[in-house]
């Protein structure tokens, strides 16, 4: 039963689910600002004094909290007539283990005026299936280094101390790799893109945590897993932990083709990255779960309350899929 927390990283939106702080977001669950304490003075990231061709492209999250959205502006709407009720909702909590708030808000309706919006704008036209152009672009987009070769890996870290790693070269499923690293992933859950011998990468990694520890923390641990195999009438078998080097980021693959060069480039590449970013990563996860804490902290004080709903309709009215036109029924018929 392995605690996943699917690590997909989205600089470009900001959405890290471990980033948020108690001023907005979730931990886990993307969400509407919320009004806490600010979280504290996070240490600044220090600058890798070693860049050259492998970095990390872009920013490193650090636990500051996303911007809010702006609030979306109304057109002028002329209400015809407004009706409220008492409906139920559930917020939930963002919190693990902590009940959704279930109550009773106002629902307010107001019956408005058409307010003659736009129509909205015609599909695109199809395209020529005969042209190759747009095919032989892409090709060259793929083979000219502009778009990052994506790297999916699924780690698993053990006491913070050593992952299991488990990667697929070129999309294989039976050309799969296995290794164990003297590294802790969770430090490499705030990238999204990095450079390696000058080529880009797009990191995508799904990421959990255990504990060999009798009573986990917050992870799941060998003890509890092999209880909750025991209750489903199978067997749990421990992983059984290679010596790993000491001398720096290193790993040993332990399955797989070490001779697949596409393979190992992966793996060396990530190893390499952390060598030349290890401080500026470690520096960020401490604040991500600084954040977290403070952040799970507050909402258990302060849970999330349901909020009353506004709702503004206009006249009945269909979209025609077809013409992609505003049609008023009355015309329809």
């Amino acid at each position: 039963m392995f605690s996943r927390i699917l690590c997909v990283i989205l600089i470009s939106h900001g959405l890290l689910a471990a980033q948020e702080s108690p001023v907005a977001g979730s931990s886990s669950i993307v969400g509407p600002a919320i009004a806490g304490p600010v979280a504290n003075q996070v240490p600044t990231i220090p600058t890798p004094e070693v860049m050259g061709e492998t970095a990390v492209i872009g920013i490193i999250c650090d636990g500051t909290p996303t911007p809010p959205a702006p609030e979306r502006k109304l057109p002028d709407l002329v209400v015809k007539n407004t009706t409220t009720k008492k409906i139920m909702r559930e917020e939930p909590s963002g919190v693990s283990g902590l009940q959704p708030v279930r109550k009773k808000v106002t629902l307010t309706k107001h019956l408005v005026e058409d307010p003659h919006l736009p129509d909205p704008p015609p599909p695109p036209p199809l395209a020529d299936m005969t042209d190759l152009a747009p095919i032989d672009q892409m090709v060259q987009f793929r083979t000219d280094g502009s778009e990052p070769q994506s790297v999916f890996v699924s780690a698993t870290v053990y006491d913070h101390q050593r992952t299991l790693l488990r990667w697929h070269p070129n999309g294989r499923p039976e050309a799969e790799m296995t290794a164990w690293s003297n590294i802790d992933f969770n430090h490499l859950c705030g990238i999204s893109e990095y450079m390696y011998n000058g080529r880009r990468f797009s990191l995508m990694m799904g990421i959990g945590d255990e504990s060999t520890a009798p009573l986990g923390i917050g992870n799941e641990n060998t003890a509890e897993m092999a209880g909750a195999a025991q209750e489903n009438g199978s067997e749990y078998h421990p992983p059984v932990f290679p010596t790993l080097p000491t001398t720096g980021p290193d790993f040993v693959v332990t399955e797989g083709d070490t001779g697949d060069a596409q393979a190992m480039e992966i793996i060396t590449g990530l190893h390499k990255l952390y060598k030349v970013e290890g401080a500026r990563l470690k520096v960020a996860y401490e604040a991500r779960e600084q954040a977290r804490i403070e952040r799970e902290a507050y909402l258990r004080k302060h849970p999330p309350q349901p909020k009353d709903v506004t709702t503004w309709v206009s006249e009945p009215k269909r979209i025609d899929r077809i013409s992609n036109k505003t049609i008023n029924p009355e015309s329809a018929r």
